[in-house]
């Protein structure tokens, strides 16, 4: 403008600022290539009785950005969000589902922990490993827990059935009835068994079952709902029936000995636990447990002693077991001597 000048040369009169990053220079290039990488893979999420679902370049695009110094990222936010609503096709924890009863009518059973459920930590970083190693994957989400089948009823065809109201349960395999039994259940008005479907937490062998009140040993301890549970009690003489209203649990499912111990060689850890009321179904039946039925768990467990890789803690076990029973019952523990000589060293 000072000079008047109609035309002048921008290039010549240093107008342009010179890039700080070309086409051709390394860092522009990764940058490219880890976009393209990231865009052209798909991940197929696919599980049986579902519709696959996939994540391909057109979702994956939208969380892609690239910094000043060609950074590439990943939007986490996004990224949730997209796990977070994903998961929700598959997570089936906590919801309600059907059961056909044994007793040939349909209930629904509200809630429980039982059921499939994406653990969404875990599968965001899966995500990202298979974004950075840029191939297609087929795969199932990754579960924090998981069920027995995808199918309408998740817990499959292996399962333990409660009926609350008839205090009565049953067990299944594959399909086949194994087993059944009275059972007593939680008292009333505070210590209720809570109808539900749940997973068994994991099984044991001699454990010590503790409350503010108490400190009882099982032999056979299968829990499914926190500190709620399957068990041996040999101080219930009887099972069934409406008994729970007077000498009910703490919350547990009380079994006799012998069911309890046949049981335990089919529970497993994940294993469904279906509780549930069903008016109308409520039964005078009672089973007796008798004292030679409840000598037994000592018996048994003074035999374990020789082969235990424990065998102070075993002789202990068996002691407290000892211990529990009614001076009847301990009259029928045959071996009781074998215990008393280990004891002696």
């Amino acid at each position: 403008l000072d000079k008047m000048q109609p035309e002048f040369d921008l290039s010549g009169e240093g107008c342009y600022e010179d890039p700080k990053v070309k086409e051709e220079d390394d860092v522009f290039q990764d940058a490219l290539d880890t976009l393209n990488k990231y865009t052209q893979m798909k991940i197929t999420y696919q599980a049986e009785g579902k519709d696959d679902v996939v994540l391909d370049g057109e979702t994956i695009s939208t969380w892609l950005s690239v910094d000043d110094d060609f950074n590439v990222s990943v939007d986490d936010e996004a990224l949730s969000a997209y796990v977070k609503a994903m998961a929700k096709n598959y997570n089936t924890a906590y919801g309600n589902r059907t059961l056909d009863t044994s007793y040939g009518q349909t209930v629904t059973i509200y809630g429980g922990n039982y059921g499939w459920w994406v653990d969404n930590a875990a599968e965001k970083e899966m995500i990202l490993e298979d974004l950075k190693a840029g191939k297609d994957v087929t795969r199932e989400p990754v579960y924090s827990q998981t069920a027995n089948s995808h199918g309408e009823n998740d817990y499959g065809n292996t399962y333990v059935e409660i009926n609350l109201t008839a205090q009565h349960l049953f067990l299944y395999s594959n399909g086949q009835r194994i087993l059944e039994s009275d059972f007593v259940s939680g008292k009333p008005y505070g210590h209720e068994t809570p109808p539900g479907t749940y997973a068994v937490t994991y099984t044991q062998k001699y454990a010590i079952l503790r409350g503010d009140t108490y400190e009882t040993m099982v032999s056979y301890w299968m829990p499914f709902n926190e500190d709620i549970g399957l068990h041996d009690a040999t101080w219930q003489s009887q099972l069934g029936s409406n008994l729970y209203q007077s000498i009910g649990s703490h919350g547990c499912v009380n079994l006799s000995y012998n069911v309890a111990k046949e049981m335990f060689n089919y529970v497993e850890k994940g294993m469904a636990v279906i509780c549930y009321e069903l008016p109308g179904t409520e039964s005078s039946s009672i089973t007796p447990q008798s004292d030679e039925e409840k000598a037994q768990s000592v018996i048994d467990a003074i035999n374990e002693i020789a082969t235990s890789s424990k065998p102070a803690k075993q002789a202990a076990n068996a002691r407290m077991l000892y211990k529990q029973l009614s001076s009847a019952a301990k009259a029928k523990v045959t071996n009781y001597s074998d215990l008393l000589a280990y004891e002696a060293g």
